[in-house]
């Protein structure tokens, strides 16, 4: 079994005005039209249903996959930044198989 995480193009996940419009949601719900449509989650996201910006990236951290800390740039783990600068690219599926 390989999971897939389906996740915004980074201008998109770093952009509310772009993550926020139902338009672009489709990139991030590969189940649509089975488990989950648009429509629903549309329906589900309606600010007047959720008028906290809080809660509505929390929604979204949850239906999307936006991340709220790095991705939202909000609420984030000090330990971010040098969590992201010690990655390394080389480590690839190929070293581990």
């Amino acid at each position: 079994m390989l999971p897939v995480l389906y996740e915004f193009p980074d201008d998109i996940a770093a952009d509310p005005e772009k993550w926020e419009n139902p338009e672009n949601w489709a990139m991030v719900t590969p189940n649509a039209g089975k488990s989950i449509t648009v429509a629903r989650l549309i329906e589900d996201y309606r600010p007047q249903k959720i008028p906290a910006r809080k809660e509505r990236r929390r929604w979204a951290s949850q239906h999307l996959n936006v991340q709220i800390g790095l991705g939202l740039r909000s609420d984030r783990w000090a330990g971010a930044d040098d969590w992201e600068a010690c990655g390394d690219r080389t480590v690839t599926l190929d070293c581990v198989a």
